[in-house]
């Protein structure tokens, strides 16, 4: 069962990180923030657009976000 984690920028929900089967994540941004005047990239790797941006691209972001390894071990 995947599991979808939505992403905000500040107080507004920018998009969706989303697994597949195999764990690799996509990332799209939510039509309606597309649509808003006021959206922003939540990363100079990914501009706004409708299409999702790859593993590649999302894992590397969202992966940088998070503490080392061992530190998250530590925070369960």
């Amino acid at each position: 069962m995947s599991q979808i984690l939505d992403v905000y920028l500040r107080d507004t929900k920018a998009g969706e990180l989303v697994p597949d089967d195999d764990d690799a994540l996509a990332f799209a941004y939510a039509s309606d923030y597309l649509a808003s005047k006021d959206a922003q990239a939540i990363s100079a790797s990914m501009l706004l657009q409708e299409e999702s941006y790859t593993d590649r691209v999302a894992q590397a972001y969202f992966a940088g976000l998070l503490p080392d390894e061992g530190a998250r071990r530590l925070q369960r």
